[in-house]
């Protein structure tokens, strides 16, 4: 269990069961660590601001670690459970204006058959203090937040529980706005996202339903359209989706499963049809929140990166532009000793190193620069093409086996 890696110039940030790891950029070492109070659950993803680097840990407990100073600066309060275990702290930490949100999931063992059967509880947290400011929970009924992450549009909060609720909520005071049902029990095991001018917000249900809500200029919630993210050829009955869309110039992108491949589908924002959707591996549903990279010098072409969380644990990429009709996912990169399962997003820094982990538990670190970029002209000619074949293959592990045994 890793979670999402956070990037800065000086460091990469992440976080093992009960440890922060601070690594060098460029070589991975361990350059300190930071002991945190409890474990990570199965996926965290911690978010920088400034100096302070926020963790969500089990319990629905946030940590606040001082990235400067190297420690840990507080610890939240935790959320106690109704339930038989622990809460799970799933989504994505959003942090906006000193405050922390984020939701917790544990399975209720409700037999209901009209509600989902988990619990939770949504909350607030001061991000100065650690102190938590509200919590919200449907007593009626309730429902767990499961990779579902919050978004704020002016002075109001929404965010989705695992049930299909919209819920409507006051930023920083325990006030409920507005809770509206868009799924009708369904399942939702995603995040939501806003477009860029506030008007619209994004979210997938996990039979593969793609909800637009239109939000009124007081913030209330408007009218809601849909559509499924795949073509009926392609869906089927098998179609699931955990991914959170992203949103770029109009095109949305999110990853399923259909049929027993993976897919990333490319939808038009505003008319809600699939555009087209390229397949992915066999058997490897893409979960991951896919990551977006304009390419330089050009106006509407933008690189896409997703995980797989099939056996090999790989790292795939897709072109696309504001004018393509089709795609192809393909493989960048495939671990040679630590294929695993995947369900990490993938983060990139300044210089688009991409950073990403598998189950495997190791963080992987992917450039633009072949390896045999970075062997002198003079030793590539004394160890052929097969040999450079070979590095280009498996990597700078087998450079240095290579330069340090074979050559020196």
């Amino acid at each position: 269990m890793t979670s999402t890696p956070v990037v800065t110039n000086d460091a990469v940030y992440v976080v093992n069961r009960d440890t922060l790891y601070a690594l060098s950029p460029t070589t991975g070492k361990t350059l300190y660590e930071v002991r945190l109070p409890l474990r990570m659950n199965s996926v965290c993803d911690p978010v920088l601001a400034d100096t302070s680097l926020y963790i969500p840990l089990s319990g629905g407990v946030i940590v606040c670690v001082d990235i400067q100073k190297k420690k840990l600066h507080w610890t939240g309060e935790g959320i106690p459970s109704s339930s038989a275990t622990d809460y799970q702290t799933l989504g994505r930490l959003y942090h906006h204006d000193g405050f922390l949100y984020a939701g917790t999931w544990a399975k209720s063992g409700r037999a209901d058959p009209d509600l989902v059967s988990s619990e939770g509880v949504f909350f607030c947290v001061n991000a100065s203090t650690g102190k938590t400011v509200w919590t919200y929970r449907d007593t009626d009924k309730p429902a767990g937040f499961y990779w579902n992450s919050a978004v704020a549009v002016s002075n109001r909060l929404y965010f989705m529980s695992e049930d299909g609720t919209l819920i409507s909520h006051a930023l920083t005071e325990k006030t409920v706005y507005e809770t509206r049902s868009l799924t009708e029990g369904k399942e939702i095991r995603n995040g939501l996202i806003r477009s860029e001018d506030g008007r619209y917000l994004y979210t997938v249900s996990k039979n593969g339903t793609l909800y637009r809500v239109t939000l009124s200029s007081d913030g209330s919630i408007g009218s809601v359209d849909r559509h499924t993210i795949l073509s009926d050829e392609a869906s089927g009955p098998t179609l699931t989706c955990t991914s959170t869309p992203s949103l770029y110039k109009n095109r949305l992108y999110v990853g399923c499963a259909a049929g027993g491949y993976g897919y990333l589908c490319v939808i038009d924002a505003n008319t809600l049809k699939p555009i087209y959707s390229a397949r992915g591996p066999k058997n490897g549903e893409i979960k991951s929140h896919p990551l977006v990279i304009p390419v330089k010098n050009t106006l509407d072409t933008v690189h896409i990166y997703v995980t797989a969380n099939e056996k090999n644990g790989a790292l795939y990429m897709m072109k696309d532009d504001t004018q393509a009709t089709s795609g192809e996912l393909k493989t960048l990169f495939t671990p040679y000793s630590a294929k695993q399962y995947c369900l990490a997003n993938v983060v990139a820094n300044e210089e688009e190193t991409l950073f990403y982990s598998n189950d495997s538990g190791t963080l992987f670190a992917i450039g633009e620069t072949p390896i045999s970029a970075d062997i002198p002209k003079d030793i590539r000619k004394r160890i052929g093409k097969s040999l450079l074949a070979m590095i280009e293959r498996f990597g700078t592990y087998y450079w240095n086996y290579i330069l340090h045994r074979t050559i020196i």
